[in-house]
């Protein structure tokens, strides 16, 4: 038995009760079926999102995402702290706008193994990020750029993290994001 006949099987079975005169059983079941799929998908989004504020800065939800990412406790020295996660395909995206002295930056650089980058002009992953003015790219322009990338299989970079840090005002911008 192919596919098609299959597919055409199934579809008939579906649809002869609409043509039977049962349209309205066969509707309430398809409403019912849509609200239960919306439910469940509202509440998987609320477990697996992270959760932040974008909007405002050393949010303890911004500051939390800030130690998890770059695994050790944040110190009263970082400040304005900015996050933003892009969670919904295969491939996720972060974003982080901070105050922060050298010594904090070099703990970043060590965790993600970053270089100082060839190219300097990379203005990474804008996404969602944007949209918020503390993704700017003319802050970005003013630091030295940092970069890692992780390979799959084939070569191609699957994994890249970047990090912007102007050592005059201790302004710094991370991203890391999957590919």
């Amino acid at each position: 038995m192919s596919i098609f006949s299959i597919l055409i099987g199934t579809l008939s079975k579906l649809i002869s009760p609409v043509l039977a005169g049962g349209m309205s059983v066969f509707l309430i079941l398809i409403k019912w079926l849509g609200k239960a799929f919306l439910f469940f998908l509202t509440i998987l989004l609320a477990l697996v999102s992270t959760n932040y504020d974008a909007e405002h800065p050393d949010t303890a939800a911004n500051r939390s995402a800030f130690r998890t990412f770059m695994g050790f406790p944040l110190g009263q020295e970082v400040t304005e702290v900015y996050f933003l996660a892009d969670e919904w395909f295969l491939d996720s995206a972060y974003w982080f706008a901070f105050r922060a002295p050298p010594e904090v930056i070099e703990k970043i650089i060590r965790k993600y193994d970053l270089k100082k980058a060839s190219n300097q002009k990379d203005s990474g992953l804008n996404g969602l990020a944007g949209n918020y003015h503390w993704w700017d790219e003319s802050e970005r322009e003013k630091g030295i750029l940092y970069r890692s990338s992780r390979k799959d299989e084939d070569g191609y970079e699957s994994c890249v993290n970047m990090l912007w840090y102007d050592a005059k005002t201790g302004k710094a911008q991370f991203t890391t994001f999957s590919l």
